[in-house]
């Protein structure tokens, strides 16, 4: 592989790197929930958003909206891992719903011993 006179850039590992072989990782939400993460290859994680875009390094975000036949192709999140948030986030509706519905009946019982005092 031609490396000789190619911008390097150290990648997720710290293994120096062709810029033109990583991306930055502009959507971590998405990046989390790939079974195959070891398939792309990431900037540093020292290494900023913005240093890595004036440096020319391609969007992991934009990589992932226009894939063009030929290009290497960035693995789609996992079912198991939609899943996974959807569950979560099921929970956490349930758990707030029951938080809202228990202030609720605690202002009904603290306004009826206020109407029974009156």
């Amino acid at each position: 592989s031609k490396v000789e006179g190619e911008l390097l850039i150290p990648n997720q590992k710290g293994i120096l790197t062709p810029i033109k072989r990583v991306m930055f990782n502009d959507a971590p939400w998405i990046s989390q929930g790939l079974s195959n993460q070891d398939s792309i290859d990431f900037v540093h994680a020292d290494i900023s958003n913005r240093l890595a875009i004036e440096l020319g390094v391609k969007s992991f975000r934009k990589a992932l909206l226009s894939q063009k036949s030929g290009e290497r192709p960035v693995p789609c999140v996992s079912a198991r891992a939609v899943k996974g948030n959807i569950t979560r986030l099921n929970e956490l509706f349930r758990a707030s719903v029951h938080i809202e519905k228990k202030k609720r009946d605690d202002d009904a019982k603290e306004r009826e011993k206020d109407y029974k005092k009156d």
